[in-house]
C-alpha cells in the first residue's frame, strides 16, 4: 500500500505529538507502588510460579504504556530498568530464592515489550522510516 509524503509527515507528527517519555517514566513510577506490593503477596502465599514473578513487570509496562504512549526503543529502557530495579529489590529484602534473579532479563523484556504502544500499519511504515534516517528530523 502507497501513502504520499503527506500522509508519512502528517502520522509521523502524530507519533511525536502523542509520545510522552516522561509521563512514560512517572506511570511507571506509580504503578511500581502496588507492583511491590504484588511481590509481598508472593511471599506471604509460599511458593512462587516463574510467570507469577513477571506481573509486576507487566503492571509497568501497562501504566507507562498507557500514561506515555511512546513507541522508540530509547524511550522505553528507561521503564524497563525501574521494573528490573524494583524486581532486584524485591528480591533481596523479601528473602526470595536466589533463582529468582535468573528471571530478571525475562523482566526487562517484558516491560520493554508491553510499554510500547500499539501501532497501525501507517504507523509501523513511519517508524521504520524513521529508524533508517528517512523521515525528515526538521519537525521535532
Amino acid at each position: 500500500m502507497k501513502y504520499t509524503q503527506e500522509e508519512l509527515h502528517k502520522t509521523h507528527q502524530e507519533l511525536l505529538s502523542a509520545s510522552q517519555p516522561k509521563a512514560a517514566i512517572v506511570g511507571a513510577l506509580v504503578a511500581a507502588v502496588p507492583a511491590f506490593f504484588m511481590y509481598q503477596v508472593f511471599v506471604e502465599m509460599g511458593h512462587i510460579l516463574l510467570l507469577m514473578i513477571l506481573t509486576p513487570a507487566l503492571l509497568i509496562g501497562f501504566a507507562a504504556q498507557f500514561m506515555g504512549r511512546v513507541y522508540r526503543m530509547k524511550d522505553r529502557i528507561p521503564i524497563a530498568v525501574i521494573a528490573v530495579a524494583l524486581h532486584l529489590t524485591a528480591v533481596y529484602l523479601m528473602g526470595y530464592y536466589p533463582r529468582y534473579y535468573a528471571v530478571t532479563p525475562f523482566v526487562f523484556m517484558v516491560a520493554v515489550l508491553v510499554a510500547k504502544r500499539p501501532t497501525n500499519r501507517i504507523q509501523n511504515l513511519v517508524i521504520e522510516l524513521e529508524k533508517e534516517g528517512r523521515m525528515s528530523d526538521d519537525e521535532k
